[in-house]
């Protein structure tokens, strides 16, 4: 059985190549200019649902880019707006991103064109880019 000033010494030679290695440029960090953007995950995205009540939340994981995350969690927030308002969606709506918002066009099931005006509240990106959220409100 190993001894206790064994360990202790295995233990801070790792401690100090692990530093070396940060040292030498081994460690990866985020860049200053992102260290805003990365924010924790807000109660309103632990709860998909926004602290006001107002508007709705939609979230993507499905792609390594944030971007097109972003797009994708923008379309599901307004699918849930839409169907807030009692709109049923059938199939892929057609999405269109303005300086003011969002535009949404659905088909419904009475064949019915619907569109709906949404603005980006609030947006959260996962640190390690794993996930997109964003928190929408319908325009009036």
């Amino acid at each position: 059985m190993p001894s206790t000033l064994y360990r202790v010494t295995v233990i801070l030679i790792l401690c100090l190549f692990s530093s070396a290695c940060c040292i030498w440029g081994g460690c990866k960090t985020e860049p200053k200019s992102l260290i805003g953007w990365v924010k924790p995950k807000p109660e309103w995205v632990k709860d998909r649902l926004p602290t006001d009540g107002e508007g709705a939340v939609g979230c993507d994981s499905s792609y390594a880019d944030t971007s097109q995350q972003k797009y994708n969690a923008t379309g599901v927030a307004i699918n849930e707006l839409a169907m807030q308002k009692g709109i049923h969606v059938i199939g892929k709506f057609d999405m269109t991103g303005t300086e003011s918002g969002s535009i949404a066009t659905f088909k419904t099931k009475q064949g019915v064109d619907v569109t709906i005006k949404a603005k980006t509240h609030d947006c959260w990106i996962h640190p390690t880019k794993v996930e997109t959220c964003v928190w929408m409100k319908e325009m009036k």
